[in-house]
């Protein structure tokens, strides 16, 4: 349903709890998960390019199928919004940075969901720098099958970290009650880098891999896989020295490979991108390993090698 402006007025003394913007996958699988908690205060932002109409069909984690509502509000609706969940591909952030902020309050909870790093320009952060801004990660699996259906197709977790701006600890609290009562199990993560680290180095490894060979995740297990893993998280963990970040082969292998495991039948997002001949986020992946390296003057073949075969395709 669309919210219309007088409906918005009507709200004036109830601020909606959470838009989120983006209807992709993840950006559906939580709008469906808070809908169920929060009913009539979450809210899509409207695709002003594809609007669309129809309750989302939600197959959830445990095969049974629900229907859940489409609440959209339109772009000046976000004038009302307390937090605000962009989950958009990386190289969509800062477009959607730009559209919004004209419409946002001071200090409020800007929480931003994608894989990869370095999605923000220096113009962009400039924008955010009135608001809190936080860094989601998870490893919930999530399918979409079209415009209005959505599978959760494993179970994962989530970390919630500032990244910008600061948290009374009662604001805080308040704020992960509501992503853990939507999804659990979410975390707060004091020192949230490390962790996107962490994710960085599993996509780097899992998203290109699978594309490139268009298998599933858990095919990356094969033993003739295991020296080009190798490489790629030993230059991975070489740039994130670079950057203060400690990491070992031994432990981020044990990583990937566990995530890899358990989510052995799922089609990684670059995959899903390469498939649907959409732009893959190659660029703030794998691509981000080659930006640190130019920067320190390290060399990255086997990551420089990866992004030439995901351009190719």
């Amino acid at each position: 349903m669309k919210v219309s402006n007088d409906l918005l007025n009507a709200k004036k003394n109830k601020p909606l709890s959470m838009v989120i913007i983006g209807q992709g996958a993840i950006g559906l699988l939580w709008y469906c998960h808070f809908y169920k908690q929060q009913h009539s205060n979450v809210y899509l932002l409207e695709h002003y390019k594809d609007r669309q109409q129809q309750d989302i069909t939600f197959n959830n984690i445990n095969k049974i199928t629900e229907y859940i509502p489409r609440q959209e509000v339109n772009i000046k609706g976000l004038t009302s919004a307390e937090n605000i969940l962009i989950c958009v591909k990386c190289h969509q952030v800062d477009q959607v940075i730009n559209d919004i902020s004209p419409y946002l309050r001071n200090k409020i909870n800007i929480v931003l969901c994608h894989n990869g790093m370095g999605a923000l320009n220096d113009f962009s952060q400039a924008l955010l720098s009135r608001h809190n801004v936080l860094t989601l990660l998870t490893t919930h699996g999530c399918f979409k099958s079209s415009a209005s259906e959505i599978k959760h197709t494993g179970l994962g977790h989530s970390d919630l970290g500032l990244t910008q701006g600061t948290f009374k600890d009662l604001d805080k609290d308040e704020l992960l009650h509501q992503f853990n009562s939507a999804l659990p199990t979410t975390t707060w993560c004091e020192n949230i880098k490390i962790k996107q680290w962490l994710k960085l180095a599993i996509n780097c490894v899992i998203n290109p891999i699978t594309a490139i060979n268009n298998i599933e995740n858990g095919k990356i297990l094969s033993e003739k896989f295991e020296n080009i893993i190798d490489n790629i998280l030993l230059e991975v963990i070489t740039l994130a020295q670079c950057e203060g970040i400690p990491l070992s082969l031994e432990s981020l292998k044990e990583t990937v490979l566990g995530v890899a495991h358990r989510t052995a039948n799922n089609s990684s997002s670059m995959r899903c991108d390469i498939q649907a001949k959409r732009t893959s986020e190659i660029a703030h992946i794998n691509g981000y390993i080659q930006k640190l390296g130019r920067h320190y003057n390290i060399k990255t073949p086997i990551n420089d090698s990866l992004i030439a075969q995901i351009q190719a395709l």
